[in-house]
């Protein structure tokens, strides 16, 4: 009951810090106190890290957090309005600057005259709304939870959430999760579904490819096993809830956790597969790494995302360990990767706290953002943020301009004469710009952490093209932000 009842509250924490953000996002204003309507929902700015206080002091005491909406995911259609799903059976959305509701439990109750009305909520549920690029809305649910035949749904909305049609999915005793948005998957498809059928000792990964018909309607008839020994598939709340599908094109990445102890190693096995959509063959297979200690683990989730050049990137999932970082190197192929690269901080010592519970995003300048539950320096249990820049792939050619305007420390930039370049370093990161003639290194100039001030780069009597400015990325990938009272060491 202690360890439900943490879950609860740190999903509660995740909620609530996700919402205040996407509340932020989704004001005209900027100034405080934010408002809907004649309601004041956040008085005054949260600012990372946040910290509870004592006397009970949390969110809505210390920023007068007063969501007029139900603390959840939230999901935004092709027109940028919000969607947020509730443990009672409706969809909230924003309308006219009021949040209204759409009831959702009687769709299903009309479409099966057997269900007892009671489906699976909480912080182990898949709660996700999806839209593709239609602007339809697709989210699954798990019915009759305490019951033995207990089903999963899909449910498909052409009409942004008013009403639903039902389906009832094959073999999903367990629950269903679907791919979900991420900057740069397609959503020109209904999202595939992910499903571990049977029992809670089956332990197979199935994955089912919806299609739309002409009238609109889906079909269910496209589906494929990937592996019989899997921790991953169904809802994944339980790791942050990451995607672990990712589509791109006709191709359908899915990586997984697997349950088997396998290569005599200690630790969780990672695995990741294409699938080919158009022939529905799992075209290659691929072990990635082992991440954490002892017998395989179901906490040891591995999470996915691809950036806009088609590299994809890869986060181990652990329990108190470090997570790992992969990517491939080459765009939309699984066939090669870089070798694990640790995220965040170390542990101190054993019996120590650290990572667990991924959650991984790529946004539009390919930057990579991670949510997760850290609890080193000590065995205290926070939400942290990390991230990590855009890293260079060897292909990218940038001049001036667009370093200024993105910010990039991508690419390799031809120096003519003189030139000057503002550069802002992640704070506790060191970054370097090297300028080469032929690839010979001739002046290097170090960015210390919080640079604001330009740096000045002279090739001297070194005109010509040969003459080259490259920026080197740092040492280590992620920096974490948030989550570490008073900041960072």
């Amino acid at each position: 009951m202690a360890d439900l009842t943490y879950k609860t509250f740190f999903r509660y924490i995740f909620i609530s810090f996700a919402s205040v953000l996407s509340f932020s996002c989704i004001k005209k204003e900027t100034g405080f106190p934010q408002r809907h309507g004649n309601t004041v929902e956040l008085r005054k700015a949260a600012v990372a890290p946040i910290v509870h206080k004592k006397y009970f002091q949390q969110e809505r005491e210390l920023f007068g957090y007063n969501p007029q909406y139900e603390p959840n995911i939230v999901t935004f259609d092709p027109d940028n309005v919000p969607y947020v799903r509730t443990p009672r059976g409706t969809v909230m959305t924003l309308t006219n600057d009021n949040w209204i509701e759409y009831d959702f439990k009687t769709s299903v109750s009309n479409a099966l005259s057997d269900w007892g009305g009671a489906f699976f909520t909480g912080p182990f549920s898949s709660e996700h709304i999806v839209f593709d690029n239609d602007g339809d809305a697709y989210m699954t649910m798990k019915l009759d939870p305490a019951k033995t035949n207990s089903r999963a749904i899909l449910l498909h909305s052409k009409d942004k959430c008013r009403s639903w049609t039902v389906y009832v999915l094959p073999y999903s005793h367990r629950g269903a999760g679907l791919e979900h948005q991420d900057m740069h998957n397609d959503i020109a498809h209904p999202p595939v579904l992910s499903i571990l059928p049977g029992d809670r000792l089956s332990q197979k990964l199935v994955l089912i490819f919806p299609e739309k018909t002409k009238e609109g309607t889906l079909l269910l008839k496209k589906k494929i096993t990937v592996t019989e020994h899997s921790f991953s598939g169904g809802p994944v709340m339980h790791s942050g809830g990451p995607n672990h599908i990712f589509t791109k094109g006709p191709s359908t990445f899915v990586v997984w956790a697997s349950s088997k102890k396998e290569g005599g190693k200690a630790g969780t096995a990672q695995y990741i597969a294409r699938i080919d959509r158009n022939t529905m063959r799992i075209t290659e297979k691929k072990y990635l790494a082992h991440n954490g200690f002892f017998d395989p683990d179901n906490h040891n989730l591995p999470a996915i995302t691809m950036d806009s050049e088609g590299i994809i990137h890869v986060v181990l999932g652990s329990h108190h360990e470090p997570f790992q970082y992969m990517r491939s190197l080459l765009p939309r192929s699984i066939s090669a990767f870089t070798k694990p690269e640790t995220v965040g901080f170390e542990k101190r010592k054993m019996g120590e706290g650290n990572y667990t519970y991924v959650g991984l995003v790529c946004d539009a300048g390919d930057n990579l953002h991670v949510a997760a539950r850290w609890a080193g320096l000590g065995y205290k249990m926070r939400l942290t943020y990390l991230r990590k820049k855009k890293v260079c792939h060897g292909k990218t050619t940038a001049t001036w301009l667009s370093l200024l305007k993105k910010n990039t420390v991508c690419g390799t930039i031809n120096l003519m004469s003189t030139a000057t370049v503002s550069c802002f370093s992640i704070t506790g990161i060191t970054d370097s710009i090297t300028v080469q003639k032929d690839g010979v290194p001739t002046q290097n100039v170090t960015l210390k952490k919080n640079l604001n001030s330009p740096v000045t780069l002279t090739n001297g009597r070194m005109a010509g093209a040969g003459v080259k400015c490259k920026i080197t990325t740092p040492a280590f990938l992620f920096q974490q932000t948030a989550g570490i009272p008073g900041g960072l060491p």
